[in-house]
Formats: C-alpha cells, sequence, structure tokens
C-alpha cells in the first residue's frame, strides 16, 4: 500500500491499484477517465479500506455488484454537470 500525503483521507491512490489490478490499469490510459484526478478513486470511491480488506468488493464502489441503475446514478453524479 504506497499512499501519498496530499490524498483525501481514505484514499490509497491509483498506483495501490496496479498491483492487483494490472489488467485493467495498464491499458487504462486509453480511457477518458485516465485524466481524472485519482482515476480509479474517481469512480470507485476511496480504496484504503478495499486494499487492507485484501480485496473485499464491500469497500468500495463495485460497479459488477450494482444494478444497471445504481451504476448509472454513480456514473451521473459527475457526467451530469
Amino acid at each position: 500500500l504506497l499512499l501519498a500525503q496530499s490524498l483525501p483521507p481514505g484514499f490509497a491512490g491509483s498506483n495501490s491499484c496496479r498491483g492487483c489490478h494490472p489488467d485493467l490499469s495498464q491499458p487504462f490510459f486509453r480511457n477518458p477517465h485516465f485524466k481524472t484526478e485519482n482515476y480509479c478513486e474517481s469512480c470507485h470511491g476511496p480504496g484504503r479500506a478495499h486494499i487492507e480488506g485484501k480485496g473485499d468488493k464491500s469497500k468500495i464502489i463495485a460497479f459488477s455488484q450494482l444494478s444497471p441503475r445504481a451504476t448509472l446514478d454513480n456514473c451521473l453524479t459527475c457526467h451530469s454537470k
């Protein structure tokens, strides 16, 4: 777990996500969300508890666990602006 001191409370930083999710993080530079400040945590929420919970999906916003409506509602928190 690599923590940058400038991160908001509960955030781990996207570099911390790469160790467990190389298949997702490696090609992610092509995704428009890559430009967000904390690209993984911008959509999935603070990741420190997820990492400390050894990948516990209940500790982040796991889109695979959400209904389509809940996924859309989450995306619209940014995309409706």
